[in-house]
């Protein structure tokens, strides 16, 4: 079954799909490059310092950006409109005058109207609103040497510098990869376990478990020697694949989980057989996800090793990204929230890989392909999926998720598999649409669950990690392939109400509330009104959650019946949440890419300690510190945050006009970010007064 969606489809951020306006800007730049033209240099030059920075054609980006050279000016075909924007900066900022004398050109009476007039006239750009006119394509001949010779001196550059991040990533500590060993039977690890003596790559934590799966095991319990296994860690790309379609199709052997593992090797070596490999791959994935038998499965499992290849490992993470989760579990550290960390190793690490990702576009490395880890995934995480659901056949992978769940042992690892892999930020990063099965697969499972609700059944946890599901659902709503199945997911948990979040702590509750508020205000969600776009047109429809949707599952998180704060008050709660969303920065997300909502949070808390002022008075002074602070938590409301009202109202506020929202906002940023956010805004207004 061909999959047109997912397999055009290329790994996406983590990195997030360029917006539109760089998106924009980069397609204008491969026109310009084909056209063999460069475009006029104008702006600032401090800011064309920073663009040297950047990873891809800066040169080209300089020479529109450059004020500081007058005598360069040009426009390509496509390049009227930057020269007639060059021509009104040059104007503000008081160089036009010396740029036309210097070229002998009339200024009129020196007004910048009269100047802006010439230029025009000179440079053949017709009048002001003539927008009738033909470009005709004037390139200035020492503008497209100097751009060249920029750029060959940037690219050399660009080399020096990604030697050198390559260089510190080498010193990093390495993260090895390690495989795990667990109970074929019961998947637990941990444990002493035996070998079976045939095979010598099934385990078991006791003889009876042994017993009771060998009826299974017994089809491919086959010992692969040395020589086997030699040859089957040399064999090429075409020849292991087709070994492994062989092996998967029969329902798993001895080799299975050796051709997999083989497979994932090629991958990081850079083979990619004729070409069209990940297309096969996928197909031959996709092709397991619709068969009926639910046996074909536990076979498949119960032959030696794949248990453990498919519940535990790192198989869908490239070393970069193992390197990353190592020192950064929920992410790496914005690069202004450097100066916050002190200086030791963690802080080395997160330099060299904001470093690193900046030079690669993101951690892809360009346009050209995907990671070893995405090609892997069409295969592995297919083959996941199909252990837990029988999906219907479609013309995508966004749909595979949607089916029959299958029961028993096997079906139950292979979907708590599915979710934590989907949950994973780096495993995304890595993966991207290669992951498509999963919000339509989490979906699947969370309807069965309201359902059970609707019908008066008690809940259970659907998720081991709900906050990590939350964030992947949220991301794919913005920019997925499968955004319908993720808001879909998105609201079932609402249906489900508080039974989603009985395990999950408070530093839980507090992740999945900044990133509710974080979306509400990326996306300007505090009601039902508007809704689905065109995915900033690359596409990919994209389906928006509903504010009665974010609502929802905020009020969810405060909920305390029948879970792990049953014995709690409300209010007690909510001033935890609300606290940790705004003083722990660490646990609700990367470091500096949270302010806004961690200011909100804030903001809150200031408001309830107002509120509660009179309890907290009465306490002080004749109570111990911490018993003072329990009643001040105690004091603060017992219902749920009033929550879009209060983000609306919050994110209308402006900052220098209202005081608690300066003080949350500083609170949030911290000392250092603070200062420089503070110091930008100065530049920017000082500059922005100086032009009126």
């Amino acid at each position: 079954m061909l999959d047109f969606e997912a397999c055009g489809a290329r790994a996406r951020r983590v990195s997030p799909r360029p917006s539109p306006a760089i998106a924009g800007f980069l397609i204008i730049l491969i026109l310009i490059r084909s056209a063999g033209l460069s475009v006029i240099a104008r702006g600032d030059a401090r800011l064309c310092d920073a663009l040297r920075k950047a990873p891809v054609v800066s040169a080209t980006r300089c020479a529109m950006w450059r004020l500081d050279r007058p005598t360069l000016g040009g426009r390509t075909v496509q390049g009227r409109d930057f020269e007639i924007k060059w021509i009104h900066d040059a104007a503000d900022e008081g160089l036009l005058e010396a740029w036309l004398k210097e070229r002998g050109q009339s200024v009129g009476d020196g007004s910048r109207e009269a100047m802006i007039r010439a230029a025009r006239h000179w440079r053949g750009l017709g009048e002001e609103g003539d927008d009738a006119f033909e470009d005709k394509g004037v390139v200035l001949p020492e503008a497209r040497a100097w751009i060249k010779a920029v750029a060959a001196k940037e690219a050399a550059e660009r080399e020096r510098e990604k030697a050198s991040t390559e260089a510190q990533l080498a010193r990093l500590e390495p993260v090895e990869f390690a495989t795990t060993r667990c109970c074929a039977r019961t998947y637990a690890t941990g444990v002493p376990l035996l070998r079976c003596a045939r095979c010598k790559r099934t385990f078991y934590a006791s003889k009876e478990h042994q017993e009771a799966h060998w009826p299974l095991h017994k089809r491919s319990c086959r010992h692969v020697d040395d020589d086997e296994a030699a040859g089957i860690a040399a064999l090429g790309m075409a020849a292991c694949f087709n070994a492994l379609a062989r092996s998967l199709q029969a329902g798993g052997d001895a080799t299975t989980a050796l051709l997999m593992a083989r497979l994932r090797a090629l991958f990081d070596a850079g083979a990619d057989g004729d070409g069209n490999v990940e297309m096969q791959i996928h197909t031959l994935g996709r092709g397991l996800i619709f068969h009926a038998d639910d046996g074909f499965f536990d076979r498949l499992w119960a032959a030696p090793g794949m248990a453990s290849h498919l519940l535990f490992d790192d198989w869908l993470l490239n070393e970069i990204e193992r390197k990353e989760r190592r020192w950064f579990p929920l992410g790496v550290p914005s690069e202004d929230a450097l100066g916050d960390m002190e200086p030791g190793p963690a802080r080395a690490a997160a330099e060299t890989l904001i470093a690193h990702d900046a030079q690669t576009l993101g951690g892809f490395g360009g346009f050209g392909g995907s990671k070893p880890s995405m090609k892997y995934c069409y295969i592995y995480f297919n083959v996941v999926v199909a252990s837990t659901v029988q999906g219907r056949q479609s013309m995508s992978s966004a749909h595979d998720g949607r089916g029959r769940i299958r029961r028993g042992e096997v079906g139950n690892a292979a979907r708590g598999r599915a979710m934590q892999l989907w949950a994973c930020p780096y495993v995304r990063k890595c993966c991207g649409d290669a992951l498509a099965p999963a919000p339509s697969l989490a979906y699947t499972h969370v309807a069965g669950l309201a359902a059970g609700v609707r019908a008066g059944l008690p809940g259970f946890d659907p998720f081991e990690d709900a906050p990590g599901v939350v964030d992947a659902a949220l991301e794919e709503a913005s920019q997925g392939v499968a955004s319908q199945h993720a808001v879909a997911l998105l609201e079932k948990m609402v249906e489900c109400g508080g039974c989603v979040w009985r395990a999950c702590d408070v530093a839980g509750r507090a992740r999945v509330a900044v990133a509710l508020a974080s979306y509400a205000m990326d996306n300007n969600r505090y009601d039902d009104e508007g809704g689905d776009d065109d995915g900033y047109g690359f596409g990919y429809g994209r389906t928006a959650v509903k504010g009665s949707v974010l609502a929802g599952l905020f009020a969810c998180l405060f909920e305390t019946a029948d879970g792990r704060y049953e014995d709690k008050h409300r209010g007690w709660l909510r001033a935890q949440i609300l606290r940790a969303a705004a003083d722990d920065e660490a646990a609700v997300g990367p470091l500096g890419k949270n302010d806004r909502p961690r200011g909100f949070f804030q903001w809150l808390r200031i408001k309830d300690a107002r509120a509660a002022k009179p309890a907290t008075d009465a306490a002080a002074g004749a109570l111990p510190d911490d018993v003072a602070a329990a009643i001040g938590d105690f004091a603060a409301p017992d219902t749920p945050v009033d929550f879009l009202p209060r983000l609306q109202e919050y994110d209308a506020l402006k900052e220098d006009d209202d005081d608690d929202k300066r003080a949350a906002l500083r609170h949030a940023r911290g000392p250092t970010r603070d200062a420089k956010w503070q110091a930008m805004i100065a530049s920017w207004s000082k500059s922005f007064k100086s032009k009126a």
